[in-house]
């Protein structure tokens, strides 16, 4: 009987151990498939954030082509302007140049987001300090 008691208690025991073995792997799973939901989000996440951050590089290549190209065309019709300064200090050697044009080196979209609006005071060193207040803007 003793045999068949201690048989009995091992079934038991092995059934109740399998048992907690099976809510273990239960438990384990539901950890696991947390985990790749957990990973698949910040990869989503961190996907797209890199297609944010090539679109912004992207902008940003382009908005510094625009400014180089801004700089040029200034520095060209800044040379042209002090040629044609010194050109008219000389009058014998009278030189027309065609100016150059934002629009020749820009397309529409490049000249709508550069246009701004500026007011330019133009005064002459020889006028006395009265006539301050006939002043002409433009």
């Amino acid at each position: 009987m003793s045999n068949k008691q201690s048989d009995d208690s091992l079934v038991e025991k092995s059934l109740l151990t399998l048992e907690q073995l099976t809510q273990t792997i239960e438990v384990m799973s539901s950890v696991v498939d947390k985990l790749k939901l957990h990973l698949s989000q910040q990869l989503l996440q961190h996907s797209s954030n890199a297609t944010e951050k090539v679109e912004l590089t992207k902008e940003l290549l382009k908005n510094e082509n625009t400014l180089n190209e801004l700089q040029k065309i200034a520095s060209r019709q800044r040379a042209t302007l002090m040629a044609e300064k010194s050109d008219a200090s000389a009058p014998s050697k009278v030189k027309q140049e065609p100016h150059n044009s934002l629009s020749e080196h820009l397309d529409a979209d490049d000249l709508d987001e550069i246009t701004q609006t500026f007011v330019i005071e133009i005064s002459r060193g020889d006028e006395d300090a009265e006539s301050d207040g006939e002043r002409v803007l433009h």
